[in-house]
């Protein structure tokens, strides 16, 4: 039967290696995945798969093809087509089928490579008497590449976060030249604004609350009005996740509080956090303004330093797309609701790599779903959920599962559904993705 290559060229090669997959295996479950994200590249090839593995290309696979190995790989195509170097494959490139440790939920011990990597960084702290230009741009670059995991991979960085964090507390806390000072506690404030994300979407709430206090007092130090809306919205976004419609308002005033004073993409989020808000709560009229306020403030954005940093500290137009359908499914018409979340799963599939969030994708497709569900559409319904429920259990973040239990309601409520087979066959499904493995509950 065919093997993979014995010495990996690539690193496709090498994470299918991983999984112990033979050529045949691997087409399979490319196969399979395909179906599951309805893509138009649905098989491959065995010389074709051959070629992908040992780098022997032309032009980089099509761009249907090249979707089914990101969502197979969860690694752009870029990354899984380029030569593999002796260093052992990352968390991020771990099979599918084994959950990684941060999902069971994590403990935050560090592991031995965490460990190694932090008694590193105390070496180049103790090198100087203060931290040279050279180990704050290394934190720089560190921290821009964690900012830019965010979509589904953030959550996986926990360690290397909590290294981060740490090294630069440690060097707030020792001799630092007042012109450095600025810039390690905005990265101070930007690596616990991650954690703070993180935990969220891992149920850890209070530890979530933690980081997000921790980032805002960095805030506040580095006086830097974009760090305080990330800050703030973060706020915002635990307290709608855990049902606190009316402190989700508060925090995304505070918020909206520094848009005056920031320019880049980030100034847009308060007004969207806003709107999902109010509509929670019924609030129609309101909700509709703060969208109308967000509108025109994308017009009027500069990207500046966060949108550099990318991933969470920059708000591109399909994340805005997908927070207003999150909006738009408090409206009282389905089929507006219906519109805005096709908006929003057509904006992400179209997206390129680095615009696209897999967690905000699943979300507005359960969106979309629902809305379905409320125009009696149940087998387009299904469709809109059927690549979410193919979400492996270590990806299944909590604002997925609440965003899909959310159709359970709308099958429970709707007196249609309640004798019809497809509606149970559903109803079922939802039921096993949303009660397997899970993330802690959201604590109140």
């Amino acid at each position: 039967m065919p093997s993979t290559p014995a010495e990996p060229r690539t690193l496709l090669a090498r994470w299918v290696r991983q999984q112990g997959w033979t050529v045949e295996e691997f087409r399979r479950r490319y196969a399979e995945t395909a179906q599951a994200i309805d893509a138009r590249a649905d098989s491959v090839s065995e010389r074709q798969a051959k070629r992908w593995l040992a780098g022997t290309l032309v032009h980089r696979p099509h761009p249907s093809a090249s979707s089914v190995l990101e969502a197979l790989c969860r690694q752009p195509i870029d990354t899984l087509l380029s030569e593999a170097d002796p260093v052992p494959v990352t968390p991020e490139l771990l099979p599918q089928n084994q959950p990684p440790r941060v999902h069971q939920p994590p403990n935050f011990e560090a592991t031995t490579a965490v460990a190694d990597a932090e008694e590193t960084f105390r070496f180049l702290v103790r090198a100087e008497n203060t931290p040279a230009p050279e180990i704050i741009e290394m934190l720089w670059s560190e921290v821009r590449r964690l900012s830019r995991s965010y979509g589904d991979h953030l959550s996986l960085r926990v360690d290397e976060l909590i290294v981060a964090r740490k090294a630069i507390f440690r060097l707030i806390d020792g001799p630092t030249e007042p012109h450095q000072i600025r810039d390690l506690y905005l990265l101070g404030g930007l690596v616990c604004a991650m954690l703070a994300h993180t935990s969220r979407d891992l149920g850890q709430t209070r530890r979530a609350i933690t980081y997000q206090d921790a980032a805002l007092l960095c805030a506040n130090r580095s006086a830097h009005p974009g760090l305080r809306i990330v800050v703030r919205t973060e706020q915002a976004a635990t307290s709608y996740w855990m049902g606190q419609y009316a402190e989700s308002i508060q925090f995304a005033e505070l918020a909206r509080r520094d848009t005056e004073h920031a320019h880049g993409s980030i100034a847009v989020l308060p007004f969207v956090q806003q709107a999902r808000a109010y509509a929670a709560i019924g609030d129609t009229n309101r909700s509709r303004n703060a969208l109308t306020h967000s509108y025109r403030t994308r017009d009027q954005v500069e990207p500046d330093e966060l949108d550099d940093m990318g991933g969470l500290m920059r708000l591109s137009l399909p994340e805005q797309l997908g927070i207003i359908a999150g909006t738009a499914a408090w409206f009282p018409d389905p089929a507006e609701s219906e519109r805005a979340a096709h908006e929003a799963v057509t904006a992400y599939q179209q997206a390129p790599y680095a615009d696209r969030s897999h967690n905000s994708e699943a979300i507005a497709r359960a969106d979309l779903a629902t809305a379905r569900l409320r125009l009696h559409a149940l087998d387009a319904a299904h469709d809109a959920l059927r690549p979410v429920l193919a979400i492996p259990e270590p990806h299944r973040v909590l604002p997925i599962r609440k965003g899909v239990r959310r159709l359970s309601v709308v099958l429970q409520r709707d007196p249609l559904y309640r004798a019809a087979p497809k509606a149970r066959d559903l109803a079922i499904a939802i039921d096993d993705f949303t009660s397997g493995i899970q993330p802690n509950a959201l604590e109140s």
